[in-house]
C-alpha cells in the first residue's frame, strides 16, 4: 500500500471559461501528452488526486477538474450528475482536446459513465474508482426521490436545521467530512438526488472505450458487487481489486494504481 506521506502534489488551480461557466483546473504534466481529466467525488475536490496525479502526469496531461460548488469552481445551477458530465465535456472542448481520458472517484463514477458515453470516439479509456454503479450500493442510504424530498426540507429554512443536522450525522457516522453549511448540504443531496442508476447502466453499454475499474474489498461504502455488475455492463469493462485500501484508493493505493492506468492509456 502506497504512502500517503510522499509524492503529493497541490498544484493551483485555475479558472477555465466553458459552456457551462468557469471552472477551476489544474494541471500537471507534458503539455502534449495525452489528458486526462479527473473528477472527484462528494464530498470532494481536486486535492483527492494529490498522490496519484504526480505519479499520472509523468506520462500524461493530468487535468483536476473541480466541479461547480466545489473546491474553487464557484456554484451554479448544474448541481445535477448529468450537468457533471456536460462539466467534463465543456473542460475539454474549452481547452481544445480532440481526444482525451476521463478518471473518477467514487460519485464522479457516474458523472464520467455518461460523459464517456457522449463522447465517443474522443476518449481514449476511462478509470472508476470506487465508483458509483448501476444499482444503489449501501452507503447510497436512501432512493433518489428521497434526496429530493431531503433537499426541499433542508432549503425549508423551518425545517433546515433538524435536516442539517441529520446529514451531518450521517457524514461523520461514514467518516466523511460533513458540509460546512446547509448550502453545501442542499447541493450534495440535490446531487444525490438526480441519480438515475438505470441510465448509468443504460450508458456504460454504450462506452466502445477501455474502461479500467479499481474496487478494495473493504471498502466500507460500496459493496464489491457494484463494480462487478457494472464491469460486467461494459463492452470494454477490467476489473482490478484490492484486497485492502478502504474507499480512498486514489490515495491508499496510488502506487497499485498508477500502473495499471498508465498501462490503459
Amino acid at each position: 500500500m502506497s504512502d500517503e506521506r510522499t509524492a503529493a502534489s497541490d498544484p493551483g488551480a485555475r479558472i477555465v471559461d466553458t459552456q457551462c461557466g468557469a471552472i477551476a483546473v489544474s494541471f500537471e504534466g507534458p503539455e502534449g501528452a495525452l489528458p486526462v481529466l479527473c473528477v472527484h467525488g462528494i464530498p470532494g475536490s481536486r486535492r483527492d488526486f494529490r498522490y496519484l496525479a504526480p505519479l499520472l502526469s509523468k506520462r500524461l496531461r493530468v487535468l483536476r477538474v473541480e466541479m461547480p460548488g466545489f473546491g474553487e469552481s464557484p456554484p451554479d445551477g448544474r448541481a445535477t450528475l448529468d450537468g457533471w458530465a456536460d462539466v467534463l465535456l465543456a473542460v475539454a472542448d474549452a481547452l481544445g482536446h480532440e481526444r482525451f481520458a476521463l478518471l473518477s472517484h467514487s460519485f464522479g463514477g457516474g458523472a464520467v459513465v455518461l460523459a464517456a458515453a457522449r463522447a465517443g470516439d474522443r476518449l481514449a479509456g476511462a478509470v472508476l474508482l470506487a465508483t458509483l454503479g448501476a444499482r444503489r450500493h449501501r452507503a447510497f442510504a436512501m432512493p433518489p426521490p428521497a434526496y429530493t424530498a431531503m433537499s426541499a426540507l433542508i432549503a425549508f429554512p423551518p425545517t433546515r436545521p433538524l435536516f442539517v443536522a441529520a446529514g451531518r450525522r450521517f457524514y461523520r457516522r461514514l467518516r466523511l467530512t460533513p458540509p460546512d453549511g446547509w448550502r453545501e448540504l442542499h447541493r450534495h443531496t440535490s446531487l444525490l438526488a438526480s441519480v438515475s442508476f438505470a441510465e448509468i447502466g443504460a450508458n456504460a453499454r454504450r462506452i466502445q472505450a477501455p474502461v479500467l475499474l479499481a474496487h478494495c474489498l473493504d471498502d466500507r461504502l460500496v459493496q464489491p458487487e457494484i463494480p462487478r455488475e457494472l464491469a460486467a455492463l461494459l463492452p470494454a469493462g477490467r476489473l482490478l481489486e484490492f484486497p485492502s485500501g478502504g474507499h480512498h484508493l486514489q490515495k491508499t493505493r496510488a502506487a497499485d494504481l498508477a500502473p495499471a492506468i498508465l498501462a490503459l492509456l
